[in-house]
């Protein structure tokens, strides 16, 4: 039987090394041994976590995260989505969907030592599903390398930013999942978004904006993806039907929003966005983005471009869509500052997101090399030095840091997670503490809490930034006449400003150090009480 009739192709613009059946799906080899790695670096990374209390093992989130699960073990109680059971509603959180997960989590028959636990492994599943999105995108964009399709999955399953950001509670893997998804479904489309499918991207940009409100911007970008997937005559039509879905829930949500907060936007909006001008904050954002990012990430941004720019995309012409998801993850984390926790130079959780994107880009580039050299094992060596050249700085540092040093912060979370535990043991059930880190030890306390940085605050959010102090973005509103003179906090765990005579004209005495800073007399004699008793 005579297979093919056609001439073989000498085009030197594609030329390729497989069929394009053979770069339908990836062999089993490629992605089991990645998948295995991924599951194992997963599971030593999550029982790192966990940390030995009074000879109980708990686990505990990045403090963020924290916040969402006190928010989250509320709701779960019957006392509503709020930070203080019986307090004012002050949405303190930024991940609706996610924190009702959490929630969901609070209601399974496990202990509060272990149910960060649960988040975690939730997330490794996050990640696990978002590995086979990609390995879908890889056959969507017609990858047939086998380094190509080895970078795009090693660099998405092996990402430290994501499994960081991810396996500390927060929602950053399942944004990705989202994004990937709605990428699959655009560059899947071939140039033809039906209804349907229209209706499958405006329901994963829903979750998304969902998930978190500025993810609004991303559904945008994503929208831009998909009408360069059609002809320019149904770009508008295409845009009408993916986004005013999309636009619905965002304001179905806002008006959940004002009618149950008192506020169209979360509260860390107001936080972060306000009391500052918009030049400090953006030249803020540029500065860490060029100082902590770039020299880690910068090779894989420029593989990336690579990709981007390249002219001839008759093999891979779906590579397009995936730029307006980098770049407006990039621009948007200048604009709003950047992050808070850069200094040790891991992608923020904004930039995070595009990383899959980003593999994707470079892999095409190393698709394209193998593809046009004509001797092979060349060009697979030259495409596997590149591809490492990519991936290793943004990585392997992070990797040798947590191997010898731990895992970013888990120090201090086991820390503060020992803090709640003995205050709770400790103190009275119904005083009111103060906080700076708001996370794990309210939740761990167990008692009602003032976040001295304003995250559940409405008054401190809406304050002008601090005179005198660094823009950090969260972490430059406060006022201690109000949070400590006004609200009167039984006990002031974690200071922010203010010296001892300030303290001590409030009325306010040294605390044990095991449980805080300072104390009302009130709660020391009662402390002292209970001690005698």
């Amino acid at each position: 039987m005579e297979l093919s009739s056609q001439e073989p192709r000498t085009d030197l613009k594609s030329k390729p090394t497989q069929s394009d059946s053979a770069a339908k799906r990836a062999p089993l080899w490629v992605a089991i041994p990645v998948l295995a790695l991924a599951v194992t670096c997963y599971a030593a990374f999550i029982w790192s976590s966990g940390a030995d209390h009074g000879g109980v093992t708990y686990f505990s989130l990045f403090d963020d995260a924290m916040i969402s699960m006190t928010y989250a073990r509320n709701l779960s109680e019957g006392a509503g989505l709020v930070w203080n059971a019986g307090g004012a509603p002050v949405e303190g959180y930024t991940n609706f969907l996610w924190t009702l997960w959490m929630a969901l989590l609070h209601l399974l028959p496990v202990s509060e030592a272990k149910v960060s636990l649960l988040v975690m492994i939730s997330g490794a599943a996050t990640l696990l599903a978002n590995l086979w999105v990609v390995e879908r995108l890889c056959s969507s964009l017609s990858l047939s390398s086998t380094v190509s399709r080895v970078y795009a999955l090693g660099a998405t399953a092996l990402c430290a930013p994501l499994m960081f950001w991810t396996l500390r509670g927060m929602e950053v893997g399942l944004l990705c999942l989202l994004v990937d998804s709605c990428l699959l479904l655009v560059i899947g489309s071939k140039g033809t978004v039906s209804p349907q499918r229209a209706l499958g991207i405006s329901l994963v940009l829903s979750l998304g904006v969902l998930s978190r409100a500025d993810f609004a911007v991303t559904a945008g970008a994503l929208s831009i993806s998909a009408a360069l997937a059609v002809e320019p005559g149904r770009r508008m039509r295409t845009l009408s039907m993916i986004l005013l879905p999309v636009a619905g829930v965002w304001l179905a949500h806002a008006a959940f929003r004002m009618a149950y907060y008192g506020d169209v936007l979360p509260n860390t909006y107001y936080l972060k966005m306000t009391g500052l001008a918009a030049t400090a904050r953006i030249w803020r954002g540029l500065e860490v983005f060029m100082a902590h990012t770039l020299p880690y990430s910068g090779s894989a941004f420029a593989l990336a471009a690579v990709g981007l720019l390249f002219r001839d995309y008759r093999e891979h012409r779906g590579v397009r869509m995936l730029a307006p998801v980098i770049v407006a993850q990039v621009a948007y984390s200048i604009y709003v500052g950047g992050d808070a926790w850069e200094e040790f130079g891991i992608a923020n959780r904004y930039v995070t997101v595009a990383i899959p994107g980003l593999a994707l880009c470079g892999a095409v580039v190393l698709d394209l090399c193998q593809r046009r050299w004509s001797d092979p094992s060349r060009a697979a060596l030259t495409a596997l030095v590149v591809a490492l050249l990519a991936y290793a700085p943004m990585n392997i540092p992070h990797f040798c840091a947590w191997i010898y040093s731990g895992i970013y912060y888990v120090n201090f979370d086991h820390q503060w997670t020992a803090n709640g535990l003995v205050i709770r043991a400790r103190t009275p059930e119904d005083i009111t503490i103060a906080v700076s880190t708001a996370g794990a030890i309210p939740y761990f306390a167990r008692r009602s809490a003032i976040d001295l940085l304003g995250k559940s605050d409405r008054v401190v959010a809406h304050l002008p930034h601090s005179t005198g102090a660094i823009f950090i973005p969260g972490h430059s509103k406060r006022d201690l006449e109000y949070s400590i003179g006004q609200l009167r906090p039984d006990l002031v765990v974690s200071r922010v400003g203010g010296g001892a005579a300030f303290y001590r004209n409030l009325g306010y005495v040294e605390a044990p150090h095991e449980i805080g800073r300072w104390m009302t007399r009130d709660l020391a004699s009662r402390i002292e009480r209970t001690s005698v008793q």
